[in-house]
């Protein structure tokens, strides 16, 4: 089991952040730009997004929505 937080994206649309394991929230990338999904992310693990362990593959966040820059890859995302 993961210490801490986590975050996974699941049909390259659905962002959840977990606490060892234990689902916290879920937001929705069509609901949602990143900018604002990572800012709520952020507030609530006092973490930086990129520095959060990721639960399942970086490609996992291929096409998610950006208000500046479109639709990016998760290497970008996370690089």
């Amino acid at each position: 089991m993961e210490k801490g937080y986590t975050i996974r994206c699941s049909c390259h649309t659905y962002v959840t952040l977990e606490w060892e394991g234990q689902f916290i929230f879920c937001l929705d990338n069509d609901l949602h730009y990143m900018e604002t999904i990572i800012e709520k992310i952020e507030k609530r693990t006092r973490m930086k997004f990129r520095e959060i362990p990721v639960k399942g593959s970086i490609q996992d966040f291929d096409g998610l929505r950006f208000l500046s820059g479109g639709f990016k890859k998760g290497q970008e995302i996370f690089s």
